[in-house]
């Protein structure tokens, strides 16, 4: 693990009032919808792990509001799928301490029921991907764990990226950007939203 990555993640554990910014995040993101996104139906976002801005109160809201949620299923070393949730109890702990879609079948294939049951965003008025990270500065760099996963999927499922995160995870000096790295569209924080992209943009 990198240094900057180590010490963000450290500083972020430390986050204290971490109730009332979460509920900030939370009451941030749906007016970022109202107000940018009127037409959102589905979510793509994480079930938060760690010291990680939650996102349960954003999947419970998002319910109440007739959205539909999906969330990430790590399949293999460095490649995930996004499958339907209808509740959190859809949701069950998994091994590397991550919960996920309870998507397994006893005597199918995981690439049949990928085949059969998985989601893909677009880049569309009614999609939107809520993100985690570790460190994010001021023009939409990224940093994750590390493992790639979202800059894969990303790459391959281009969609209307935005992050969340605790504004001590965010740096006023850009990241050093590899090529293949995704930038976000959009970044919430308990204090502010910052837009990189507008929804009509390249």
């Amino acid at each position: 693990m990198g240094l900057l990555r180590k010490l963000m993640i450290e500083a972020r554990n430390r986050v204290t009032d971490r109730e009332e910014k979460n509920a900030a995040i939370c009451r941030s993101v749906f007016e970022y919808i109202e107000k940018e996104r009127p037409e959102t139906a589905r979510l793509f976002v994480y079930a938060a792990t760690g010291s990680e801005a939650d996102t349960i109160a954003v999947i419970e809201e998002a319910f109440s509001r007739g959205i539909r949620i999906f969330c990430p299923r790590i399949i293999s070393p460095h490649y995930m799928e996004f499958f339907e949730i209808t509740s959190l109890q859809d949701l069950v702990p998994t091994s590397h301490g991550i919960s996920e879609p309870d998507v397994a079948e006893k005597g199918r294939k995981m690439s049949d029921i990928i085949r059969e049951k998985a989601a893909y965003p677009a880049d569309a008025p009614e999609d939107l991907v809520l993100i985690p990270g570790v460190v994010f500065d001021r023009e939409g760099g990224r940093m994750g764990y590390g493992g790639g996963y979202y800059d894969r999927y990303l790459s391959a499922h281009p969609a209307y990226k935005l992050a969340l995160a605790y504004e001590q995870q965010v740096r006023p000096q850009p990241l050093t950007m590899k090529p293949n790295d995704v930038r976000m569209d959009a970044l919430i924080t308990e204090k502010e939203v910052r837009i990189f992209r507008k929804n009509d943009e390249d």
